[in-house]
């Protein structure tokens, strides 16, 4: 996680590129509550094959997103489980050495949102976003902050007019900075979000909705170059967003990477990891209730 000392975006391929996440929809399976088993997915490329993200539209419909490498370049990885198997659904892609999709949402069965980035012909990271209409997958224009790396990492969905995307960009002076961006039914619009003040990096890892007001994003910001990472947590009461505190655990870094809200509540986890004492990496829950 070296990348807490540089731009988010600068390293965004790299952490897909050195991450191993994977997901298992139990549900989806028709498994037992409770217990997890390996269920067959196929792979595009005969290299690297890794699935980033994942949304459920019912047992029979759930998406996964990620990424693939082809000659030597990331190519986005979209597969569709259908209540049988897991089959690679065509996907776009925008840039030529560089395509990676991180999260995913689903609205309905034919309004489906994923969001990454790619590398442009400068070979700067661009946001990515793609749509799913129920017939195929395509491109959907989205702003980017200035000429310099920005992406989006993580996505929810409130209705076919409300969705949210949280990640991050590099201003002119290349400090990290929060991204996040709204689809009001029409068209994708950056909307102010803090940073706080005097960082040197702001990244935003995941985004949940409790409702249409009540919207939260979490990642780290890194007070100094050379200073700890803390956590980040921003909130979204329908009129702005607003930085809310976040404790940590001990004195090194501390990084948020995914937040998730319980179901028929007003509860939120936050998960990542902070790095103890000794230098390794330890679980790190947080929760709101």
């Amino acid at each position: 996680m070296n990348c807490v000392k540089r731009s988010m975006l600068v390293c965004m391929l790299a952490i897909a590129l050195t991450t191993l996440l994977t997901a298992a929809v139990a549900e989806a399976a028709g498994l037992t509550s409770g217990k997890w088993s390996i269920v067959k997915s196929p792979n595009a490329g005969s290299d690297v094959n890794e699935l980033l993200g994942v949304a459920a539209v019912s047992t029979t419909n759930v998406w996964a997103v990620g990424y693939y490498t082809k000659n030597g370049g990331a190519q986005t990885l979209i597969e569709r489980w259908n209540g049988t198997s897991w089959k690679v659904v065509s996907s776009p892609n925008v840039g030529s050495s560089g395509n990676v999709l991180y999260g995913v949402a689903a609205v309905s069965a034919t309004n489906v949102w994923a969001v990454g980035g790619y590398i442009n012909s400068s070979g700067l990271n661009q946001a990515l976003i793609e749509h799913w209409n129920g017939t195929s997958w395509q491109v959907v224009s989205s702003p980017n902050v200035v000429s310099s790396d920005s992406g989006l990492v993580s996505v929810v969905a409130v209705s076919a007019t409300n969705v949210w995307a949280a990640g991050g960009y590099a201003n002119s002076r290349g400090v990290g900075q929060t991204l996040i961006e709204h689809w009001n039914g029409t068209s994708w619009q950056v909307v102010s979000s803090p940073n706080v003040a005097g960082s040197d990096t702001n990244s935003l890892y995941g985004v949940a909705a409790v409702s249409a007001h009540d919207i939260w994003a979490v990642g780290f910001y890194s007070p100094t170059p050379t200073g700890a990472a803390l956590t980040l947590i921003e909130h979204w009461n329908g009129t702005s967003w607003q930085v809310v505190s976040s404790p940590n655990v001990g004195s090194r870094d501390n990084f948020l990477l995914g937040v998730t809200r319980v179901p028929s509540s007003s509860s939120l986890w936050a998960v990542g990891l902070y790095i103890d004492s000794s230098g390794s990496s330890k679980t790190l829950t947080e929760f709101s209730g």
